[in-house]
């Protein structure tokens, strides 16, 4: 019988959110300040199709997308009784970086103590999408002839709630900040167990403005009148973006699951990104796949962007909703517009 060969398999799962629970109570408050005639049980009516019950915002300048980074990457690490200087590549999927140009994932080689010369450190911006754009990354890195063969630590991590303003109502109340970080290793896997994993991707570029903040790019550049206006906070045209995830989501778990011919039947669990309620429930719908195989947690942290799926994970695998070896499908659809999915057996939860 031939030895069966190491694959990219995740190890490892940790997760971190912002350390103020932020209540509905208080997001509407929020709103009713800054918006003349705003009636709260209108609003706190609105919100209940869309799922989010509380959501964890971080405390304004004590709180960073790398300390969140960090935290959840040391605690994916210490699932897997791994010490930090023995990653070889960093991925950082974010669009809320500390600083505007510096990549999140090499103040993460120093906050771990990793020789600087032993690491290779980037981050993604791809909103929403962007951790398994950067999950992609990491295995293509560690089978390519031309990358490292050592373990890599992929994190999702966005602070959101310091760029959203009261006044847009769409998406104010959805938001959420936090990490989610997983540890790739080369794993064999169990005898009998499946090796392959199937990624889709999409990007679609023609309404940028549907969902995105208006002002503070080169197109766009920040004036005082644009920040009074609430230029830099995140606008979206609700209704489009609902109908297109859907959609899209939905195809783009079928391409995956087509990839590597595995039934939608085998998948064991399914977690599309934390977009909101509606959208999750239409994903699943459109696929006419059980709810109760859906991992859903948007009512706990609200929509996390590229942070969504990974600390969804990790809440899965804390609540013993996905074992060894059984198949895991993810979805995400994030601003740009891009979209993405994967399906992946966890040939290496848990480790041991």
């Amino acid at each position: 019988m031939p030895e069966r060969q190491p694959i990219p398999a995740i190890t490892g799962v940790g997760a971190a959110f912002g350390s103020r629970i932020i209540l509905n109570a208080e997001v509407i408050a929020n709103m009713a300040g800054v918006i003349p005639g705003l009636k709260p049980r209108v609003v706190e009516r609105l919100l209940k199709p869309v799922g989010v019950v509380t959501r964890r915002w971080v405390d304004p300048g004590k709180e960073s997308t790398s300390d969140l980074a960090s935290a959840a990457l040391r605690e994916a690490l210490g699932m897997v009784g791994m010490d930090p200087k023995t990653l070889r590549t960093i991925i950082v999927a974010t669009s809320t970086p500390d600083y505007i140009a510096v990549p999140v994932a090499a103040t993460l080689q120093h906050a771990l103590g990793i020789e600087p010369t032993q690491v290779r450190g980037y981050d993604i911006a791809a909103a929403c999408s962007g951790f398994l754009q950067a999950l992609y990354d990491g295995m293509l890195e560690m089978t390519s002839p031309y990358g490292h063969t050592g373990p890599s630590g992929i994190v999702g991590a966005d602070i959101l709630s310091l760029s959203i303003d009261p006044r847009r109502g769409e998406i104010y109340p959805l938001l959420g900040d936090a990490a989610g970080a997983v540890i790739l290793e080369s794993t064999v896997p169990d005898d009998g167990a499946p090796t392959q994993t199937g990624f889709a991707f999409g990007a679609d570029g023609e309404y940028p403005e549907k969902l995105a903040a208006p002002a503070g790019g080169s197109k766009n550049p920040l004036t005082p009148d644009l920040l009074a206006s609430g230029g830099f906070s995140l606008h979206m045209d609700g209704a489009y973006i609902k109908d297109r995830a859907i959609e899209m989501m939905a195809a783009m778990t079928r391409k995956a699951l087509e990839r590597i011919h595995v039934p939608l039947e085998e998948i064991a669990l399914f977690i599309p990104h934390q977009a909101n309620l509606q959208i999750i429930r239409g994903v699943a719908d459109s696929l006419n796949f059980p709810m109760d195989r859906v991992m859903v947690t948007i009512d706990r942290y609200g929509n996390t962007s590229a942070a969504s799926i990974p600390t969804a994970l990790k809440v899965a695998v804390d609540e013993g909703r996905i074992r060894r070896n059984q198949f895991l499908a993810m979805t995400a659809f994030g601003a740009g517009l891009n979209f993405c999915a994967a399906v992946m057996p966890l040939v290496g939860l848990p480790k041991k």
